[in-house]
């Protein structure tokens, strides 16, 4: 399992179109530390599914995907597909 499936479990039961977490939200969900990239890097946070961005497919899984992020404000707005 992976280590951001809590935060496709949470997702997945959101029943608005939108919702926005700070990171330490979904530091809180995970029950552990973003790495440092999800600080220090948009990409981190990109809606790609290839295997090597196991943190996109849960989120996307649960069919959702990042619509803005602010590395300054500490934040990530999730929309519903």
């Amino acid at each position: 399992m992976s280590k951001y499936a809590p935060l496709r479990r949470y997702l997945e039961g959101i029943h608005a179109d939108e919702v926005t977490l700070s990171f330490a939200d979904i530091e809180e969900i995970i029950e552990s530390d973003l790495p440092k990239s999800a600080h220090d890097y948009d990409a981190w946070w990109a809606n790609d599914s290839n295997g090597k961005h196991v943190h996109a497919n849960e989120w996307m899984n649960a069919g959702w995907k990042t619509s803005r992020v602010s590395l300054g404000e500490e934040r990530v707005t999730f929309t519903r597909e």
